[in-house]
């Protein structure tokens, strides 16, 4: 097999020029209607043999792959790494290699027959790569890696900024709306539902898409008449601590409630939004989303608060602020999942999160985990 791998960098380019181009086609969001494009293919490939794809698993703990087509069985096989853990992410890595096998077959007929050689590439898919975080990675240096010693690493996910594994290539992710959808195109030649246009779930309508995107021109609103306000809702996952191995999240008895001073006449939520402020350089990301809400919403409530005192100060005269909206907070980024005891749960059912919000840190938030 080292000899046959090393003439597979050209497959490699045509399934990363099919990707660019179904990446194109998703981004313009088009509902009906063929699209042609011009794409470019990326920069050919260095040939690489079975020693080079088997290197992978020295440096990864979970989620890496070896995907192998075996022409005697005419099938296309996943192999692990006994040393290797078996995690929960690892279905995102089973589903990668299925829909990649069903790519490849569809793409090259002719590659992968009975009569055709071996073929086999690295890939990996969680939501950052499952490496073994030396502190030559978290150092984010570009040489952690001998030069020519890894073959090319398909990673369905998230990647690096910088060049750490100069051969891992950023790939969709492995879900309904991405990785999919781009298998989708290529077997129909038509955009996912996801990404056309929202219907209502009426059974006497036409058009019944409910999770589909929502056009500027089907709802009749201009930009202007938006709410003014970023909303975000996921999981509570800490993301980024393989890298920054530092960052957590907060501890409500020692972050907040050991911390809030109510001395100088401040309110429980102001000074609790103070406190957390403190700790806000220690927080993993998507808590730090959750530091801006509070601080947002804290915002909005003194404004309300001034405008009630002017409204007051004018009753009786020709002038009154009672109509005026209750202000609306920039930010609203909040939880809808977390982990708990292996199962994703709703924040709404976990008591680490409702201490927060008696405090005026809203943590918890209505939206699918």
């Amino acid at each position: 097999m080292k000899n046959l791998i090393a003439s597979t960098s050209s497959l490699l380019i045509l399934l990363l020029s099919f990707t660019l181009q179904s990446s194109k086609v998703l981004s313009t969001l088009i509902n009906d209607g063929e699209v042609s494009l011009s794409v470019n293919p990326p920069e050919p490939l260095a040939a690489y043999n079975l020693e080079n794809v088997l290197q992978g698993t020295n440096y990864f703990k979970a989620t890496f792959g070896v995907l192998v087509y075996d022409p005697t069985t005419d099938k296309f096989i996943l192999h692990y790494s006994n040393n290797m853990r078996w995690v929960a992410a690892c279905h995102k890595l089973v589903n990668s290699f299925m829909l990649l096998a069903n790519s490849l077959r569809t793409i090259m007929p002719d590659r992968f027959t009975p009569q055709s050689p071996e073929f086999a590439l690295a890939l990996g898919s969680s939501d950052y790569p499952g490496l073994i975080y030396t502190d030559c990675i978290r150092a984010k240096r570009t040489d952690c890696f001998p030069e020519g010693e890894l073959s090319p690493i398909m990673q369905f996910g998230s990647v690096f900024k910088e060049p750490i594994i100069p051969t891992m290539i950023a790939m969709p992710v492995p879900q309904h709306n991405h990785l999919e959808c781009y298998v989708h195109w290529m077997q129909t030649g038509e955009v996912c539902f996801q990404y056309k246009q929202r219907g209502m779930d009426d059974p006497n309508s036409n058009w019944n898409n409910p999770k589909g995107l929502v056009y500027p021109e089907n709802i009749g609103l201009e930009f202007e008449e938006l709410i003014p306000q970023v909303v975000w809702r996921g999981t509570d996952f800490s993301y980024l601590h393989k890298l920054y191995p530092a960052l957590r999240q907060p501890s409500f008895e020692m972050d907040i409630a050991s911390q809030i001073d109510l001395s100088e006449r401040t309110d429980q939520k102001t000074a609790a939004t103070h406190a957390i402020r403190q700790v806000y350089d220690d927080l993993i990301p998507r808590w730090k989303g959750v530091v801006w809400t509070a601080e947002a919403e804290r915002e909005a409530e003194r404004k309300d608060a001034s405008n009630t005192y002017a409204s007051k100060a004018f009753r009786g005269t020709s002038v009154t602020m009672e109509g005026d909206p209750p202000a609306v907070p920039w930010c609203n980024i909040r939880f809808a999942g977390a982990m708990y005891m292996t199962e994703k749960v709703s924040t709404s059912d976990l008591n680490y999160y409702l201490q927060f919000q008696e405090y005026g840190i809203t943590a918890a938030g209505e939206g699918s985990h």
